[in-house]
């Protein structure tokens, strides 16, 4: 047994709240960043298609399958070495790959090296997913389990809000510049500016996560029995036997992803296009509405009876959710007017959030081999689909 796959810890003694908390919030900070580098390109659509020469699907290609595809298929060998050796290294790796590979999207002179860094940002960020559930799972006891994992997962659409407001901003200032001359490099465009300045800063939080302790691992079977789980007979087993359960959370969460891809990727490009925002005001609005209303709803969701519940007691929510998020995307994109386009906006937005959040702690493992496939591939299922609907559902 490798010194990172542990053994059966349940009797040992719980991490002092405050740090397991403090460790939330570095993996909170992790996600923000991690969205924040891969949804930045979303505002720079019309930048890159000139400088590029490209058209409106080789846009959607590059947001799509280099990075869906690579993430998916990553987070399954990453889910296993999860198991068997530190989480917190591999999280660190990943956060310093997929930082290089951001600032290297600013280095890209054509479409096959941009869609090369892209597929760089995607495997390392798939190493936070698997590796931040299993940690969380280890840090908390099963009743404030599902309010770690909820305000985890609330980085997600915390890192779209920034990525707009932020990308927005640092694009917004490299355009008013008459020159953007970066030593070693020479002459940058602007959208080229923003990759670099919004990647390099990772590195910092990569530095940041050594001080994350790698908590004991709770919940293994005894050596023989784990040995056998991790197998791809016995994972294949387990998902046979609970096949209408995970049909239903990944269909569901595929279903999610679809929409939510398509609005993150192109919401962006359509104030601009439509309205004539600059890519600063449309990405303090879209920014702002991601933020606010990504957060404000599960957030209210998070009542101490509901992160009380039996572990098996079914989460309602995704079922009551998923009907009105494609209608209000339909209203934001074909009303005229900004006002009501933003209302509806906001109003998706919020049905994403209160979707993500109760699908994510009904999947969230407890530390085990089983569950970490799961991830991979319930990650794979979903964001390959929501890739391919991308590109094949583009903007004109």
């Amino acid at each position: 047994m490798t010194a990172g796959s542990g053994t059966l810890h349940s009797d040992m003694a719980w991490p002092r709240q405050g740090y397991a908390w403090y460790v939330v919030i570095i993996l909170f900070i992790c996600s923000i960043f991690s969205f924040l580098d891969r949804q930045v390109i979303a505002l720079m659509v019309d930048d890159i298609k000139l400088d590029l020469g490209l058209n409106d699907f080789e846009i959607g290609l590059l947001q799509g399958p280099p990075f869906g595809i690579f993430y998916a298929l990553m987070s399954i060998p990453i889910a296993l070495a999860a198991d068997r050796y530190s989480r917190r290294n591999i999280i660190i790796a990943g956060v310093a790959f997929w930082s290089a590979a951001t600032a290297a999207c600013g280095l890209a002179g054509n479409f096959w090296h941009l869609f090369l860094a892209r597929v760089g940002v995607g495997s390392g960020e798939a190493c936070l997913s698997p590796c931040a559930y299993s940690m969380i799972s280890d840090y908390f006891r099963r009743q404030l389990l599902p309010l770690a994992m909820s305000i985890f997962t609330m980085g997600n659409l915390t890192g779209v809000g920034l990525a707009m407001i932020i990308g927005g901003a640092v694009i917004g200032y490299a355009k008013s510049l008459d020159e953007i001359v970066i030593w070693g490099l020479g002459d940058v465009a602007p959208w080229q500016f923003a990759f670099i300045v919004i990647g390099l800063p990772g590195l910092l939080l990569a530095a940041l996560i050594f001080t994350v302790r790698e908590p004991l691992r709770r919940g293994l079977s005894a050596p023989t029995a784990e040995t056998d789980a991790t197998s791809l007979r016995a994972f294949g087993g387990f998902v046979r036997q609970h096949w209408r359960t995970f049909a239903t959370l990944f269909g569901s969460f595929t279903m999610l992803v679809l929409v939510a891809f398509g609005n993150f990727a192109w919401v962006p490009t359509f104030f601009i296009r439509t309205f004539g925002w600059s890519e600063a005001y449309a990405g303090t609005i879209y920014g702002s509405i991601v933020a606010i209303f990504g957060t404000a709803q599960p957030t209210a969701t998070l009542s101490p009876t509901a992160t009380s519940l039996p572990t098996n007691t079914p989460t309602p929510l995704p079922t009551f959710t998923v009907t009105p998020e494609p209608s209000a995307t339909a209203v934001a994109t074909n009303t005229p007017t900004p006002i009501p386009t933003t209302a509806a906006t906001a109003v998706a937005t919020s049905e994403i959030a209160l979707t993500t959040v109760p699908i994510n702690n009904e999947t969230a493992p407890t530390s085990n081999n089983i569950g970490l496939w799961l991830i991979g591939v319930g990650i794979l299922a979903a964001i390959s689909i929501g890739g391919w609907w991308l590109v094949t559902n583009r903007s004109k």
